[in-house]
C-alpha cells in the first residue's frame, strides 16, 4: 500500500536539503570571488556536514521503488557534493597559505557540477511523479 511508504516526507527532506546546499554553494562561489578563503574553508566544512546529515537523514525512510530510483541519483547527488567540499576545503587552505592549487579548484568544481546535474534530475524525476499522481487523483 502506498500509506505504508516515506515517500512524501522524503521529498520534502530532499527538497529541504537542497535548499541548503543552494545557498551554501552561492557563499562558497562568492567568497572564492573575493578571495577569503577563510570563510570559503567554512563553507566547504558546512556543505560536507550538509551532505552528512543528508546521507544519515536518507537511511530512515522506507520509500517506495519507483521513488528508491530517484534517492539512487540522490545519493550520487550527495556524495557529488561531498567530494566538491572536500576539495573545496583543501583548496582554500592552500590558497590562504600563498599555494593556488588549480587542480584541487578544479576537482572541487567538477565534483560540485556532477553533483548539480543528479540534483536536478532528482527534480525531474520527482515533477514527473508528481505529474503521474496528480493524474490518478
Amino acid at each position: 500500500m502506498a500509506n505504508d511508504y516515506d515517500n512524501e516526507i522524503w521529498e520534502s527532506s530532499v527538497r529541504r536539503h537542497v535548499a541548503l546546499f543552494i545557498d551554501t554553494l552561492d557563499d562558497m562561489i562568492t567568497s572564492k570571488q573575493k578571495a577569503d578563503f577563510d570563510s570559503l574553508k567554512q563553507l566547504a566544512e558546512c556543505l560536507i556536514k550538509q551532505t552528512e546529515l543528508a546521507l544519515d537523514e536518507d537511511k530512515n525512510f522506507n520509500i517506495s521503488p519507483i521513488f528508491k530510483e530517484i534517492d539512487k541519483k540522490w545519493i550520487s547527488g550527495l556524495m557529488a557534493y561531498q567530494m566538491g567540499g572536500k576539495c573545496a576545503r583543501d583548496f582554500a587552505i592552500d590558497a590562504k597559505n600563498g599555494n593556488i592549487n588549480s587542480v584541487s579548484g578544479a576537482m572541487s568544481a567538477g565534483f560540485i557540477d556532477e553533483g548539480g546535474n543528479y540534483i536536478e534530475k532528482v527534480g525531474r524525476l520527482l515533477e514527473m511523479e508528481n505529474l503521474k499522481r496528480e493524474r490518478k487523483h
